[in-house]
């Protein structure tokens, strides 16, 4: 009787975690991830992914050719391990379809476009064109992490502004090609030390910001060049709002708190002193 067991790391970032394959109970064993071929056709945003989190991984009882394992953001799975006998490359399929380890954290649907484009954390979010299937371009780039928001404008929706966090301390890009490529904001208010959220005014030409880190809301009418405070707010994570059709106009959420449960909702700007 042959004792066949597989056996991953966990927690190894770089290159990736590894699996080892013994067929003599743990005497010895080969390595099947990290000289594997990966196949993400079905999900390619993970392609630029490195397995990590290795915490389950299971050979197919009723055959021991098929297994699958499990990563911090979804499930691989082989149906030639035997190839590692033959010191030949066992091949890994993401089997993620229908199942997305991803955490939305903002969801637009322009009039015209692509319809959704979404942030998400970790993973930038992505330009859905077709919502049957994981977008081929895979996520939005350049790639920044965690997105935390998203917006267009309404009058011209190929107009776009997203945020997330980076530790490169770029913290917001806009694009003008309905998400398909992003230019990032040449500056960021000072203070700033993540992506908050932000809303674009219906025409593009003015974007208003409430990063983390500040205690007050920023507007820019140069596409994030330079920006300037906006008056009379002194609170931090405030979330601004875009009228879709008065181009001047924008609104703030601020959230409830532990003594008011209402939710509140006031203008931030009735002009922008330009």
């Amino acid at each position: 009787m042959v004792c066949i067991l597989v056996m991953p790391t966990l927690n190894r970032w770089w290159p990736n975690d590894e699996i080892c394959r013994s067929t003599n109970g743990g005497s010895t064993c080969k390595p099947v991830l990290g000289n594997a071929t990966r196949d993400h056709s079905l999900a390619p945003y993970a392609a630029v992914s490195s397995p990590h989190w290795l915490g389950d991984i299971e050979i197919d009882p009723f055959d021991a050719n098929t297994a699958w394992f499990v990563t911090g953001y979804g499930v691989y799975q082989t149906t030639n391990l035997r190839e590692a006998d033959q010191n030949r490359p066992v091949a890994w399929t993401f089997q993620n379809k229908g199942l997305e380890e991803t955490v939305p954290l903002k969801l637009v649907s322009p009039p015209a476009g692509a319809p959704l484009v979404s942030a998400i954390g970790d993973l930038d979010g992505f330009r859905h064109d077709n919502l049957d299937v994981s977008p081929t371009a895979g996520r939005l780039n350049p790639r920044y992490g965690t997105n935390t928001w998203i917006d267009y404008a309404a009058h011209q929706p190929a107009f776009m502004v997203r945020v997330f966090n980076n530790t490169d301390g770029k913290y917001g890009a806009y694009s003008i090609g309905g998400g398909t490529a992003w230019t990032s904001f040449p500056s960021a208010p000072a203070g700033a030390n993540g992506g908050g959220t932000i809303a674009v005014s219906a025409d593009g030409n003015t974007l208003v910001w409430a990063p983390s880190g500040v205690t007050s809301v920023y507007y820019s009418t140069n596409r994030g060049t330079s920006w300037r405070a906006a008056t009379g707010i002194s609170k931090a994570n405030l979330k601004p709002m875009a009228d879709r059709v008065n181009a001047r106009k924008f609104y703030r959420y601020v959230m409830p708190n532990a003594k008011n449960q209402k939710r509140r909702y006031s203008r931030i700007l009735r002009k922008l002193d330009m």
